[in-house]
């Protein structure tokens, strides 16, 4: 004799509901995240901003000397835009926004601490710098090998991604 399995109403659903949830979640992590081969492209390619190196290689790095600094040069070729956020990829790094006017941050990784909200207009034509700071030694003796970290800039228009400039380097002891 078969056993009739009878699934309720109520179990029905919640099951429907956890599979919407679960279908709205996954479609907002989409739209809000980048690609990994994205992170890898020409980032200014379809921007206005132009950068001397956007992105660079420090080669190896040791823990034991210290932080290393990276100054990223751009020019915004474009007409004059506001710059709305800056943030890294992690916590080992920070960045400096300096316009020849102003020097706003340290900015630092969301949710550790350092503010990346900021109100800066580049105007068109106008040079500015961020200045990329790398602690090697932030991920503690375990945190050896390559290392590949970014500094995001937003825009007003809140276009994602936000223009990236990368830095990599080889972490020693």
């Amino acid at each position: 004799m078969k056993k009739r399995v009878v699934i309720s109403p109520t179990a029905t659903i919640g099951l429907i509901c956890l599979l919407f949830f679960v279908a709205v979640l996954f479609v907002w992590i989409r739209g809000t995240t980048a690609p990994a081969s994205e992170e890898k492209t020409d980032t200014f390619a379809a921007a206005q901003f132009v950068a001397d190196d956007a992105e660079f290689d420090f080669g190896d790095v040791s823990m034991a000397l210290g932080k290393a600094e990276h100054v990223f040069s751009l020019r915004n070729e474009g007409s004059a835009v506001r710059i709305t956020k800056v943030y890294t990829s992690c916590m080992c790094t920070t960045a400096v926004l300096d316009t020849g006017d102003n020097r706003l941050g340290p900015f630092g990784m969301p949710g550790h601490g350092v503010l990346a909200e900021t109100d800066v207009t580049i105007a068109a034509g106008a040079a500015f710098r961020v200045e990329a700071v790398f602690d090697p030694a932030a991920h503690g003796p375990g945190g050896v090998g390559r290392a590949r970290r970014v500094v995001y800039l937003e825009l007003e228009d809140g276009r994602l991604p936000a223009y990236q400039l990368v830095f990599e380097a080889n972490v020693v002891k």
